[in-house]
């Protein structure tokens, strides 16, 4: 039985944020070009640039869209826009795992993008530490993060979830029904 698990909202739309950093600067280019170049651009040149642009727009809004958090008996499936991530609950240290703020526990703040997307008031994909320590985010919210590091030491699971509790117990109950000890 898959069990999914509700990604808490952003603060902020970042789809309005995509849009306006795509369309904006587009239309002040073109309407310098068309102020200053001589002879002017014919009429009908911004549109297909203006398409292109918005469907660039509606791809990436489609993206960031792309989250999920589903655990599938003993393997804890992610989806971060164009990441996956699948570990088995055996693979979590799961007595490290805790609820944190990223302002507190710098530690485990994302610094540098190795994969993914990266907006204000979201992070989605791998990043790295200042310690280069991995980092799989889906994060919408660094007040409430659940810290889950895997057994390895060189990787922790960051997600920002409605009800960070229930999927950490979830993974200790898939954990104990594996067998393994903690």
């Amino acid at each position: 039985m898959i069990r999914r698990f509700e990604i808490a909202p952003p603060a902020r739309d970042p789809r309005l944020l995509v849009g306006v950093m795509l369309l904006v600067p587009l239309g002040v280019i073109l309407a310098l070009v068309y102020a200053f170049a001589k002879p002017p651009p014919p009429v009908f040149l911004p549109l297909p640039i203006l398409a292109i642009a918005a469907l660039q727009a509606l791809l990436v809004s489609r993206w960031i869209e792309r989250m999920a958090v589903e655990l599938d008996g003993t393997s804890l499936r992610l989806t971060a826009g164009n990441g996956k991530l699948v570990v088995e609950a055996g693979d979590f240290d799961i007595g490290r795992a805790r609820v944190l703020s990223l302002d507190e526990h710098t530690e485990y703040k994302p610094f540098l993008r190795t994969g993914g997307i990266s907006l204000p008031g979201l992070m989605l994909g791998w990043f790295r530490t200042r310690s280069l320590l991995r980092l799989f985010c889906i994060l919408t919210d660094r007040r409430r993060v659940l810290a889950l590091p895997l057994r390895d030491g060189k990787q922790v699971v960051l997600l920002s979830l409605e009800r960070p509790d229930d999927l950490l117990a979830a993974l200790r109950d898939a954990h104990d029904r594996a067998g393994l000890r903690r």
